[in-house]
């Protein structure tokens, strides 16, 4: 399995995980990876194998994708919940203080 595609799947283990600092870090690795990797121009003999590995790369980045886009719905439900739950507290300190003698 070529380097990029191993540290992908890495990537896609950390986005499962909910380790988002580790998937940032490993993000940036993989940048420059693929900095280095098509940095030089691709000799013909090779252009097959490199259109694999960029199919194969673009087929998992769709998978963490899905997933990064999946837990920022999760998050953004979270946090909409934890508003409600703040007005909610507000409004009955609201109510507690006007009905106190």
């Amino acid at each position: 399995m070529h380097p990029l595609v191993e540290l992908t799947h890495t990537m896609i283990a950390a986005a499962n995980d909910g380790d988002w600092p580790r998937l940032a870090s490993l993000t940036q690795e993989r940048h420059a990876q693929l900095l280095e990797q098509f940095a030089e121009q691709i000799p013909p003999q090779a252009s097959r194998d490199a259109e694999r590995l960029i199919l194969e790369l673009q087929s998992l980045d769709r998978e963490l994708q899905g997933l990064c886009d999946s837990a920022r719905k999760a998050m953004v439900g979270e946090m909409k919940q934890l508003r409600r739950g703040a007005r909610a507290t507000r409004a009955y300190g609201t109510i507690a203080s006007n009905e106190a003698p």
